[in-house]
């Protein structure tokens, strides 16, 4: 995944990414802050799954479909771009 929120300090993607999903009507839940935290610090493309294998070392009750849901949705809503190699 590439973000399309490329400029800004850490926090700032942070804070866009959040209110992308609020704006949505979403609810802001742990599972989604932690993903987009960790969106807005990495500087390379991971895949969904290695994101998950991060994530669930500090947030066990993360699941897969989580992780995979809140990146569908915000691709959806324009805030990361899906990359294919290969």
């Amino acid at each position: 995944m590439e973000t399309s929120l490329e400029s800004g300090t850490t926090q700032e993607k942070n804070d866009r990414f959040l209110q992308i999903l609020k704006q949505a009507g979403l609810r802001l839940t742990p599972q989604r802050r932690a993903i987009c935290a960790w969106l807005a610090e990495t500087e390379r493309h991971p895949t969904a799954y290695e994101l998950y294998e991060d994530l669930a070392l500090t947030h066990p009750e993360i699941s897969r479909a989580t992780v995979y849901n809140t990146l569908n949705t915000l691709q959806e809503l324009g805030a990361i771009v899906e990359l294919s190699f290969g």
